[in-house]
């Protein structure tokens, strides 16, 4: 088994700090390169972490041999970038959403298979203690049937000078980015979703895209899912998720569970957890010792599709069945 594992990053702005951090506490990695267009962004981790820096990603693949990449830009670049560092043998960590759309995702997908290379998608709740917890709780049966979930991402982040608003670089609002880990999220607790009805507003914030929307999926297996999504809400819900079962209920954070028949919920303690840290050691851990991934590249699409059938709701106000791709 190889000792380190090259690693380089393209896309050195916010997102990037987080994944940087984690490969630097890990003894396996050596950061290798760091790579932005405004290549100051990338001198900075490198006069700090050391490696070289570049500002036109196919430079590093010309010039350097890693094992992996994150990639951390804006999701109109998630395809070209990814799809090329698949081709050249490289594994992918990419930041979520995977790409613009389904059919983005669904290439990348498949390049990641055709070049036989992991392409990991980054849905950091999967890596939570108190979300793996649940699932276990659920999976064990302790809440019985799931009937109804809700979930709700929200704060307050002000999106008109960032990316994040600009639909062409974006792909769309707070639906495509809060949205992808919410559908996730419950792609993972519940199972494939089987349709979906979505709405949106851009309801206070003055910018081309949606800052709040709501959705409700049906689940394969028969469970209703709403999703409250909004960067334009200063003071969210307590819990962020709620399952309710025939038998009892879950909510988190922090984790917690009782069944119909106790008298008090059980609790978990909270978990002070970096999550970009365990997102960070899996895929490295993927590349070098070959685990099987908790997230990859299939999981992207799916969220995608669903996302899709969201969007087409939206506009034709109408229930949507959610296609899935074969790959």
């Amino acid at each position: 088994m190889k000792k380190n594992c090259k690693i380089g990053i393209i896309g050195c702005g916010g997102i990037a700090g987080a994944h940087i951090k984690g490969y630097a506490e890990n003894r396996d990695v050596e950061l290798i390169a760091f790579c932005d267009i405004k290549e100051e962004n990338a001198k900075r981790y490198a006069e700090k972490l050391g490696g070289r820096t570049y500002s036109n990603y196919k430079m590093i693949l010309e010039k350097e041999e890693l094992d992996g990449i994150s990639v951390c830009t804006p999701p109109v670049n998630h395809k070209e970038i990814t799809e090329d560092v698949l081709s050249e043998g490289v594994n992918v960590f990419c930041e979520k959403p995977l790409a613009m759309n389904s059919r983005e995702a669904l290439s990348m997908a498949e390049t990641a298979q055709k070049n036989k290379r992991l392409l990991m998608t980054g849905f950091k709740f999967r890596f939570k203690d108190e979300v793996q917890n649940a699932k276990r709780l659920i999976e064990e049966g302790k809440i019985g049937k799931v009937v109804l979930a809700r979930n709700m991402f929200g704060g307050f982040a002000e999106m008109k000078e960032r990316f994040f608003s600009k639909k062409n670089i974006s792909g769309g609002g707070v639906l495509i980015d809060n949205g992808s880990h919410a559908i996730d999220l419950f792609r993972f607790l519940l199972g494939e979703v089987k349709n979906v009805s979505a709405r949106i507003n851009t309801a206070i914030q003055k910018i081309e895209v949606e800052d709040t929307a709501k959705i409700l999926m049906e689940m394969e297996n028969g469970a209703l899912v709403t999703i409250d999504l909004s960067w334009s809400v200063p003071i969210p819900s307590e819990h962020y998720l709620e399952i309710y079962g025939s038998e009892g209920t879950i909510t988190l954070p922090p984790l917690r569970y009782r069944r119909k028949d106790a008298q008090e919920w059980t609790k978990y303690e909270e978990q002070n957890e970096n999550v970009f840290a365990k997102e960070t050691a899996h895929f490295v851990n993927c590349i070098l010792k070959k685990e099987k991934p908790i997230v990859d590249g299939l999981d992207g699409l799916r969220a995608q599709e669903v996302i899709d059938a969201a969007y087409k709701s939206c506009r034709e106000n109408c229930r949507v069945e959610v296609k899935k791709a074969e790959i």
